[in-house]
């Protein structure tokens, strides 16, 4: 009886472990290099403001008398004004007395925001926002950029009143253009050039806001493009990169909901000739999980699926693009100059681009969507819904940042670095080695879920969701800076 008992305690401590072991993150974490958490109250004051002047500027000085550094790891001792593992945090901002002396620009509500693409050395972001004056309602983007003419660098803006007054759903900022779709609206996107001397003075509020009408129109809207019965809507847009300057070649994500489904549509545009993929995603909002044990219920389960809200990036000169979809699915765009194995596939040849002459260009774009791409099934621990995505400039490291604030990082090609230690001959067998450009090859190149960054570590997400992600580069090495509205790593 008492070897029966100890065996029981044995087989139950195991159990425990190794429940313990399924439930830790399969995958190795990146080193944090600093995460600078500032002590704050419950209305996030510092413990003593100061404000001052010099010359032109006025200057505000916030004083936090304890902040801890998460990099001790480590906890704080001492009840005194004198703490072990506790460090004072100055912040420091100003404002010219110039500005202090304007009155605040006219701005109304804001509806979008598009950042610029990732190798944009100018205009850096656009928000829309709207004025409504007696019974005229009024849509300006708000373009902010780095001027040519000044010697500092500074923000400057010019506000650009859109054509006609139906609403603008959806803003793509580019390099020369804005990119924007209405709802309702005969054609699926519109453009608008940019002014050739967009970037020179007059700057921000000296400037008057350009007056723009009705510029390129994309593809007319056609009946297929959105299901019967259509509840809501989200979508996006953004230029892709196309090697003929003289192509306008725009990408479109268009997702209906229905009473009992999802229905993703995408779109690559060149002018009003399209390659359309549609897809139907059987997924009910009121989905039930039903459970019988012995003929008996016994459990009934209600999962509410959101409208999804799609996230874009892209990389340098917009040649690789991820864009979130439904839940924790992501798709992504290649573009690729190798297309010798589409040439012999007759499914596929028909979607290649051609000159007037009928000449095959060579140029293709690879999609690659992955189900439950978030995280693998076999090894789930987050089937939230996807909040953001980010790449790098070479479109070769990937952030992706769910509604539980859990960071993901793909990696793939020159910017998978365990894939380097391989040697010659292991190489040789493995197909998802690629040290080169994903844009020069025959098949797509797959991303490879290398990291994950809980909500615990460096204390992001635990407080505010995660808000953006930026990778950089520096002595070869890679750095992810996170940021929440309460703190960053």
């Amino acid at each position: 009886m008492k070897w029966r008992v100890l065996v029981l305690l044995i087989s139950g401590l195991a159990m425990i472990y190794l429940v313990s072991l399924l439930q830790d993150t399969p995958y190795p974490h990146p080193v944090i290099v600093q995460a600078f958490i500032p002590k704050r109250s419950r209305l996030n004051e510092p413990s003593q403001v100061i404000l001052s002047e010099h010359d032109e500027y006025i200057y505000r000085t916030h004083i936090h008398y304890e902040a801890v550094l998460d990099g001790n790891r480590g906890f704080v001792h001492g009840v005194d004004s004198v703490k072990i593992n506790v460090n004072g945090l100055v912040i420091q901002a100003r404002k010219r007395k110039y500005d202090l002396l304007k009155e605040e620009p006219e701005e109304g509500p804001i509806t979008k925001v598009s950042k610029s693409p990732e190798d944009s050395g100018s205009v850096q972001f656009a928000v829309l926002y709207h004025l409504l004056e007696n019974d005229n309602v009024q849509h300006f983007v708000r373009v902010y950029y780095l001027a040519n003419d000044s010697s500092t660098i500074n923000f400057e803006y010019k506000d650009i009143l859109m054509p006609g007054n139906t609403m603008i759903n959806a803003i793509s900022l580019e390099k020369d253009s804005i990119l924007f779709a209405r709802d309702p609206d005969l054609y699926r996107f519109r453009i608008i050039a940019l002014p050739g001397d967009f970037l020179s003075s007059p700057h921000s509020e000296k400037s008057r806001p350009i007056i723009t009408t009705v510029g390129q129109t994309g593809d007319p809207i056609r009946a297929y493009h959105q299901p019967g019965g259509t509840e809501s809507h989200a979508n996006l847009l953004c230029k892709l990169y196309s090697s003929n300057i003289e192509t306008y070649r725009v990408f479109t994500l268009d997702i209906h909901k229905t009473k009992n489904l999802f229905h993703t549509n995408v779109t690559i545009s060149d002018g009003t000739i399209s390659t359309q993929k549609q897809d139907s995603a059987f997924i009910d909002e009121n989905l039930e999980y039903m459970a019988f044990v012995d003929g008996a219920h016994f459990h009934h389960e209600r999962t509410m699926i959101n409208m999804p809200n799609p996230s874009i990036s892209r990389s340098k000169n917009s040649k690789t693009m991820v864009v979130s979809l439904v839940r924790n699915d992501f798709q992504t765009l290649d573009y690729t100059d190798n297309i010798s194995a589409l040439m012999n596939n007759e499914n596929e040849k028909r979607y290649l681009y051609k000159t007037s002459d009928g000449e095959y260009l060579h140029e293709f774009y690879h999609a690659m969507q992955i189900p439950d791409s978030v995280e693998p099934s076999d090894t789930a621990f987050d089937a939230t819904d996807i909040r953001g995505v980010q790449l790098n400039a070479n479109g070769t490291l990937l952030a992706v940042w769910t509604k539980a604030n859990s960071v993901y990082i793909y990696k793939r090609g020159s910017g998978d670095q365990l894939r380097k230690s391989l040697t010659d001959k292991e190489r040789i067998f493995d197909s998802k080695t690629s040290n080169g450009s994903p844009h020069h090859l025959e098949k797509p190149l797959e991303w490879i879920l290398r990291m994950v960054i809980t909500p615990i570590e460096g204390q992001i997400g635990t407080v505010a969701p995660i808000g953006a992600a930026m990778f950089w580069s520096n002595q070869n090495s890679n750095y992810l800076c996170t940021y929440s509205s309460q703190n960053e790593l």
